[in-house]
């Protein structure tokens, strides 16, 4: 393997580890690894930071159902 093969390709997996972190960092309910040091929003969620279930079940229709491709 050539030297600018090596370097393209550690530059890859670095510039994959540093968008990785910046996402992990950016989106909520990301759990942090032990340790980490983590700033709130001030905002929260829930009690555990993550979606809540639904207090019941969507109720059937007797409508069919309606699609739409996005074609015009």
């Amino acid at each position: 393997m050539s030297e600018t093969t090596r370097w393209v390709a550690a530059a890859a997996v670095a510039g994959t580890a540093v968008l990785g972190a910046g996402y992990a960092h950016a989106l909520p309910g990301i759990a942090l690894p032990a340790g980490s040091a983590h700033r709130g929003s001030g905002t929260s969620t829930g009690t555990s930071g993550g979606l809540q279930p639904a207090g019941q079940a969507p109720a059937p229709t007797g409508q069919a159902p309606q699609t739409q491709s996005g074609a015009s």
